[in-house]
């Protein structure tokens, strides 16, 4: 198994775990999913060392930022390079993952591509990039379902709630009120709680072993969606 990531310390913190639950063999190598060529090359190294008959797709990261906000000063509008950086790396290098991978799945046959959504690509307050990009990827996985299953390639997206782990840790640590926030959003929802991190790990194992699901999202969010329209509802009132 073969972690691509630009971070090395991130990948290496993931081969350190893999090992942990007795998965062994893991390597990581630097790997940008915003340029095309470097994807390609990844890619091509692998086809060389055997080929791939699965892959995983996760690269991504969130952005909060309203479209207009009004300030003491007048009025502040989402940064347009912002939204650029947070495309770019979302769902640009979503593609450029799949469009590199898809020849490999192609050629192994029986093969599989998981694309990580969010439960925001149902829409979410304050987070319009982010969220316009989870419900691209979600519609990509659906999309490339009907145009790869020929070819012998399932394609499905796991959509997550609020995972309960290292990144959720750090930005409590240094953002007390997001952790506020989000705690009352998470008594709210028809499972109280954030979503274990092992439970993502798990739908995204299911998603690779099955042989009969394509095309579909697997939302793994404790209710939380329906619980935002909710509170949502009740404020406005």
């Amino acid at each position: 198994m073969v972690v691509l990531s630009r971070d090395e310390e991130v990948g290496g913190r993931l081969v350190r775990r893999a090992a942990d639950v007795g998965c062994r063999g893991v390597e990581w190598r630097f790997g940008d999913v915003t340029d095309a060529g470097q994807m390609d090359s990844a890619f091509d190294r692998l086809r060389e060392e055997g080929g791939v008959s699965a892959c995983v797709v996760t690269a991504g990261r969130n952005l909060s930022a309203p479209l207009l906000r009004r300030t003491p000063t007048g009025w502040q509008r989402h940064d347009p390079e912002a939204w650029r950086e947070l495309v770019d790396l979302n769902l640009t290098g979503t593609f450029n993952a799949a469009r590199s991978a898809a020849p490999l799945l192609a050629e192994a046959g029986d093969s599989t591509l998981v694309l990580l959504s969010s439960c925001s690509r149902h829409g979410s307050a304050g987070q319009g990039a982010y969220s316009a990009t989870k419900a691209a990827i979600s519609s990509l996985a659906r999309t490339w379902a009907f145009e790869l299953g020929r070819l012998g390639i399932r394609v499905l997206a796991v959509a997550p709630g609020v995972v309960d782990g290292e990144a959720l840790a750090r930005r409590f640590t240094a953002e007390p009120m997001y952790r506020r926030y989000m705690q009352d959003l998470a008594d709210h929802q028809a499972l109280p709680g954030f979503v274990p991190e092992e439970e993502v790990a798990s739908a995204v194992a299911f998603a690779l072993e099955s042989t009969s699901m394509t095309g579909t999202t697997l939302e793994i969010d404790a209710g939380g969606f329906p619980a935002r329209l909710v509170r949502s509802s009740v404020r406005g009132r």
